[in-house]
Formats: structure tokens, sequence, C-alpha cells
């Protein structure tokens, strides 16, 4: 025992030449990785060919929502007459699962030429995400935010997870100080409501309750808002057609590209239907933890960033429905986890180092190989662990300054 509280203690030093070695590290992986995408992607882009990322069927939402109404993009077979009406050779679908208010997000791509909605989408939301993750004046973790795999991948797919990572974890780092604009920027990533699973629990957990009225009140004012923008009749369309939505995509969408507990055990030859089930029940016990650690930190004085980071990660392990490009809200945890509460630089111990390596890199082993799918699920509940471990492990204060 005394061997194994050694070795948790003599790892990596603070700051130094090890951050440079860290980014190099994260640069190597990142790297290769963008140029596979690239050579998948850009050739048929540039070639004109509209559908080579999802970044195009953002734009055909949004050119859907000018010439028809909106709530035709709840009819499958319509909005895919549509897109092959803008690109012939569609064979894909490219469903609308969100609700109506995410198009206000997408609005504006619908004026663009079409070969320039990719840089733009994942431009524009890439940015929003780095001023997220570098509130309270931590400039030098942009170049992580930005370049770690997570974030590649995130570019390369043109999905939204730039956008979903920005809403979360601004709110989530308003808390402290802006709770009711916490709760504004967290009803707004409701047009991913999967990825929140455990927000509501936590808030609740932590009797922050300025941040849920705020975010109750937002959530209202974005549905009146949609209803009055696109027509009342599309949310009772989006409630009826929300829960078919997976089965809807699973043809052409396999279990390698979903970051999830229950795709890991599907692709490691468990039935779908116990492997959905073992979600379910990691999810509640996910659930009973994160109302536990937020209710510590309530008890001790506020959210620290431990908490959050153990939110982000607890909550893309509960979801059921994840994508390896919704990850790169993960990075931010992995940023926080490797401070200390007040966000100065800490020494970390090499079981540390490990887990927020392995989280940082895992995507590259999700989208370029197949042989190591059990990496996403591993990495996950590591860092839930080590979130929790550090949030336990210590009557936390709130920080100095906003996490």
């Amino acid at each position: 025992m005394a061997f194994l509280a050694q070795l948790w203690r003599a790892g990596l030093p603070a700051g130094g030449p090890w951050r440079a070695v860290a980014v190099l590290a994260v640069l190597a992986c990142s790297v290769p990785l963008a140029a596979w995408l690239g050579v998948r992607l850009l050739p048929p882009a540039w070639a004109g060919w509209l559908f080579f990322n999802d970044s195009s069927a953002q734009w055909s939402f949004a050119r859907f929502a000018m010439e028809r109404p909106a709530a035709g993009l709840y009819d499958g077979a319509a909005l895919h007459a549509f897109q092959q009406g803008l690109f012939p050779p569609l064979r894909q679908t490219f469903p609308f699962p969100y609700p109506p208010h995410y198009l206000f997000a997408v609005w504006p791509l619908g004026w663009l030429d079409p070969r320039w909605v990719w840089p733009a989408w994942s431009g524009g939301t890439l940015l929003l995400f780095v001023v997220a993750g570098c509130a309270g004046g931590r400039w030098r973790d942009a170049g992580l935010l930005a370049l770690a795999p997570a974030a590649v991948v995130a570019a390369g797919y043109g999905q939204n997870g730039f956008l979903t990572g920005a809403l979360i974890l601004g709110g989530l780092r308003l808390l402290g100080r802006h709770p009711g604009w916490a709760g504004v920027l967290l009803a707004a990533a409701t047009i991913k409501p999967h990825l929140g699973l455990l927000i509501p629990l936590a808030l609740l957990a932590g009797g922050q309750w300025r941040a849920l009225a705020g975010g109750a009140a937002a959530l209202l004012g974005l549905v009146a808002l949609s209803s009055l923008a696109f027509g009342w009749e599309a949310w009772p369309r989006f409630l009826a057609t929300i829960l078919g939505h997976a089965g809807a995509i699973d043809p052409w969408v396999g279990d390698l590209r979903k970051a999830t507990i229950a795709a890991n055990l599907t692709l490691a030859g468990l039935p779908r239907a116990l492997a959905y089930q073992v979600q379910w029940a990691l999810a509640a016990a996910l659930a009973v933890l994160v109302a536990l650690a937020f209710r510590h930190q309530a008890r001790a004085g506020g959210v620290t960033p431990w908490g959050i980071a153990l939110l982000l990660a607890a909550g893309f392990a509960a979801t059921p429905y994840g994508f390896v490009y919704d990850l790169p809200v993960l990075v931010a945890a992995v940023l926080m986890l490797a401070r200390d509460e007040a966000g100065a630089a800490r020494r970390l111990g090499w079981p540390e180092v490990a887990v927020l390596g392995a989280a940082l890199l895992f995507p590259v082993a999700a989208v370029m190989t197949s042989r190591f799918y059990w990496m996403t699920g591993a990495s996950l509940l590591a860092l839930v662990a080590l979130a929790a471990f550090r949030v336990f492990s210590r009557a936390d204060a709130p920080c100095a300054k906003p996490p």
C-alpha cells in the first residue's frame, strides 16, 4: 500500500517542460488524425460533393425551413426527398432529430454557398467552444482545446459537438457568479438533451435554484420564440418523433462511431438489449454519484472545477446516445482535473497522468481503428473515477475565481 501511495504522488511536476511534452504528445496524435480525415473528406468536398459531412446536413435543415414549413423537417421521407433535390446521388438519410429552437443556430447557414458551410460552421462553433473553455482568462488552454484529437474529430465531421460543448461548459462555468445566465446557456444546450441528462439533478442536489429558475424561464422562452418563428405545430411533431430517431439512423451509423458504454458492450458481443440495460443501470448509479458530489460541494461552499469535471465525464458516460464528435467537452474536464481546486498547476501522479492522457487520446483509437474500441468506455469510467476521487477526498472550497 505504501508503494502504491508513493507511485500516486511521484508523477509529473506541475508546469515546466512537461507541459510542452504533453502538448507535443497531443499534436503527435492530432496531426495524423487530421491528415487521415483530410484525405477522406477534402477531395470530394473540393469536387463539389455536397454531403461530404454533417455540416451540409445542417445547411439543408436551414434551407428546408426557409423554403417550407419547419414542421416538415420531422417527416423523414419529405426531408430526404428535399435533400436529394439538393444532391441527387444522396443515399444516406440525414434526419432532423433536434427541437425546433435548434433552427436558430443553423439558420444563418442557409444563406451561405454550400462549399463555405463546413469552415464557417466548424470554425465558428470551435471559436465559441474555445472561449467557453478559456473563461476566467486561461487562454493558454486555447491550443489544447482546439487541437486535441476530440476537437479534430469534431471539426472533421462538421457536426455540432463544439456548439453543445460551448453551451454546457459555459453554463457550468457561470454557476458561481452568474447562476441565472448559467441556466440560460444550459437551457440552450437542450438542442441535444441526452447530453445533459444529469445536469438538472446536479443543480437540484447543489441547491442551484437561480440557475434552475433561469433555465426554466429560458426554455419556455425558446419554445415560445421558436413557435412564433417556425410554427407551433413543429413542437408536437418533434415530441412524436424523437424516440424513434435512434432506430432511424442505426442502419447508417455503426457502434464504432458511438462513444457510449452500451456501444462498447455491443461491440464486445453482448446482446444489444442487455447492453442497454447495463447502460441504464450505470446511468442510475452515476446519477446518485453526481447528486452526492454536488450536495457535498454545496455544503463545502460551492461548485469547484473538479465537480464540473465529474458532471461532464459522468454525463457522457451515462448517456446511451453519444457520438465521437460530441467528445470535445471532455477535453475541458481533463484540463480541470490537471489543476488544483483553485485552478493552479499541480503535481500529477503517474496514475493520474495515465487516466488524463487516455481521456485525451482515445478519440484517435475510436475513429482510426476498430481494434481498441474498448478504450472509449474504459477511459470514460476512469475519468469519472478520478473526478469523483478528487471531489470526495477533500472538503473542497469554492474557487478563488470562476472555474
